[in-house]
């Protein structure tokens, strides 16, 4: 065998084993992202309640939610 062809035969033994590599590399991290564990995000919860919370809205002092149209009860 000449130095030519070992050469060559060489060169192409690392080619294959670089792609053996970057596959091996992509496997690996795309098995790592799949298990990732979602984040868990918390949910911004709204005041309930209140004058906005109320059928007819607020009395005009803005505490006392009305208890009709006409308010009433303010």
């Amino acid at each position: 065998m000449t130095n030519s062809n070992r050469s060559d035969k060489s060169f192409h033994i690392l080619i294959i084993l670089l792609l053996l590599l970057i596959i091996g590399a992509l496997a690996y991290f795309y098995h790592m992202k799949k298990n990732e564990k979602p984040k868990i995000v918390p949910v911004p919860i709204g005041v309930v309640g209140g004058c906005k919370g109320t059928r007819y809205g607020c009395c005009p002092n803005g505490i006392t939610p009305r208890a009709n149209v006409n308010g009433t009860n303010c």
